[in-house]
């Protein structure tokens, strides 16, 4: 999926709606989603582009959602943007350069909890980027957050010394016990400036547990499940 959200905006690319609250088991897989770019007009009639989009976005209470091996790269507010929801699961996904913030949270009321973000690499490189937005600091909004991998392109995360997370500072972060086992590290993607976020043999992100993202089954030409479409 490229260049989606052309038009429109508090969306995303992929994106989910559970105002019954109620837990899915709906599954988000395999899927490889590039520049969700997202436009507004404003009350003068200029349009604004990019604008207020996500790649994946459990909107309103989506609950019990697994989003896992997915490859999000160029958004605008995040890779994701979880709105409200509770026991959804993010783990092995690659989200690369999003310009605002490269993860959102918004916790609507006490409904948001038990979620968990594991095992994912998150790459960026603008340094006046946010790594985790949220609009506030519980701490019971993730049930576990770790083993995850990130990287600043050019600058060290533990360096910044502003509000990057929730918590305040990425050490901030550490210390209140989040991502107590993950790394900050190159990943070591093969060719990420034509797209390919395969990892090389010697990536970190083994180390943490990461599988391989089947990118031959990423589109309607790669894969072979049952569900495909025939002609």
């Amino acid at each position: 999926m490229r260049r989606t959200n052309l038009e429109t905006n508090d969306t995303g690319a992929i994106e989910t709606l559970g105002r019954d609250q109620q837990d899915t088991g709906n599954i988000i897989r395999y899927n490889l989603i590039l520049d969700s770019v997202g436009m507004v007009s404003t009350p003068e009639g200029k349009i604004v582009t990019p604008y207020f989009t996500w790649g994946i976005y459990l909107d309103d209470y989506s609950s019990g959602t697994t989003v896992f091996g997915n490859i999000v790269a160029r958004t605008v507010n995040g890779g994701i943007c979880v709105h409200g929801g509770k026991n959804n699961l993010f783990e092995n996904n690659i989200f690369v350069d999003a310009s605002v913030e490269q993860i959102r949270l918004q916790p609507r009321d006490d409904f948001m909890q038990g979620n968990r973000f594991v095992r994912n690499i998150v790459v960026y490189s603008k340094p006046e980027s946010t790594l985790i937005f949220s609009w506030d600091n519980r701490r019971d909004r993730f049930a576990e957050w770790d083993y995850n991998l990130y990287w600043l392109r050019g600058a060290d995360l533990r360096g910044i010394n502003r509000r990057i997370t929730p918590l305040g500072t990425f050490e901030e972060w550490l210390k209140a016990g989040f991502d107590a086992h993950s790394l900050v590290a190159d990943p070591l993607f093969v060719a990420p400036e034509k797209d390919d976020y395969r990892l090389r043999r010697d990536s970190p992100a083994w180390k943490l547990g990461f599988r391989a993202i089947p990118v031959e089954k990423i589109g309607y030409r790669g894969w072979r499940g049952e569900n495909r479409i025939r002609q």
